[in-house]
């Protein structure tokens, strides 16, 4: 296991297959960051303004139930402890609304990959720069 043991991963996400691969791609990476998986907006404004466990860095869905990604990445970027969190914005969809994704842009904005060797290497790319 890579020595990232005391790093957390928050994944906002509804998709069960889509958490599933992305825990197979930490696994397959011997990434040892905790995953903590949420699968709507409201649950994951609930879970940052009760001060848990600040995650290392994001992976948030725009498209989810209760309050959106975009609701998600608002307050994170407005909110001072959380403003140097990465979040990485994985979408389905082509064409995201830009003007909210310009007011507060994620780190990286990405389509959701197509396959697992897809998943694979973004994971292995975010976690080899955002866990050092």
């Amino acid at each position: 296991m890579k020595d990232n043991a005391d790093s957390t991963i928050l994944l906002v996400e509804d998709s069960f297959l889509d958490v599933a691969i992305i825990r197979a791609a930490l696994k397959k990476a011997e990434i040892a960051a905790d995953l903590i998986h949420i699968g709507n907006g409201d649950e994951a404004l609930e879970y940052l303004r009760g001060k848990r466990t600040r995650p290392t860095f994001i992976i948030l869905d725009i498209n989810l139930p209760g309050k959106d990604g975009y609701d998600i990445l608002r307050f994170v970027r407005t909110t001072a402890e959380y403003q140097n969190i990465k979040v990485v914005v994985f979408t389905g969809e082509e064409n995201q609304d830009e003007k909210k994704l310009a007011k507060w842009p994620p780190d990286m904005l990405l389509r959701k990959p197509r396959s697992f060797e897809e998943y694979q290497i973004i994971v292995n790319m975010l976690c080899e720069e955002w866990l050092k």
